[in-house]
């Protein structure tokens, strides 16, 4: 069964920004999706943030995983701890380094740090702002080279946050969809 997991970011809850939309748009599509609530969002614990997603999400072949801002980085740290792979992540204002002004999140950054390889992630695709204020669009750009991934840079202005408008984000869910059809259309080629 199609899955979804949606990771909210630093001083979030799955009830802002378009987590909500993308739910209800993608169960619109068939496809099982799960809003994690990742506990003390505003003061975040490394341990406690990857622990959740331990807990929490059931990997499958048919899973994506949707994060943004800190719960990139935060499912990165979890996939470098799993043997299991997902089909595909999609990445949304994402880092693996530090982050200007938020030296709070350097935890999570030394705790990627210390794997020493990149996780097994299926496809992966990072998308950013050319004007994010809070995570440097250059940051996400290495991020996705660091993947091997697809980088998708749109001309909006912001962190993709309910404030700055985005309540809908139809290129998330179009990344998710286009990730669950690449596999179906090359089993169909074989």
């Amino acid at each position: 069964m199609k899955q979804v997991y949606i990771i909210h970011g630093y001083d979030d809850t799955p009830e802002k920004h378009w987590y909500r939309w993308l739910e209800q748009a993608l169960k619109a599509e068939n496809i099982s999706v799960h809003c994690l609530a990742i506990p003390n969002p505003a003061d975040p614990n490394v341990a406690v943030w990857v622990g959740t997603l331990e807990k929490e999400l059931e990997m499958t072949p048919e899973t994506v995983i949707v994060a943004h801002s800190l719960g990139t980085i935060t499912t990165l740290c979890y996939l470098l701890k799993t043997d299991k792979e997902p089909k595909g992540i999609v990445l949304v204002s994402g880092f693996c380094e530090e982050v200007p002004n938020f030296e709070r999140l350097n935890p999570f950054v030394e705790h990627l740090r210390s794997y020493h390889h990149v996780p097994k992630i299926g496809k992966g695709i990072v998308i950013a702002s050319e004007k994010d204020s809070i995570v440097p669009t250059e940051l996400s750009e290495r991020l996705a080279t660091w993947l091997h991934g697809e980088f998708v840079r749109l001309p909006v202005a912001g962190h993709f946050l309910d404030r700055e408008g985005y309540t809908q984000f139809p290129e998330v869910r179009d990344k998710v969809l286009e990730i669950f059809r690449e596999e179906n259309s090359s089993k169909l080629a074989n």
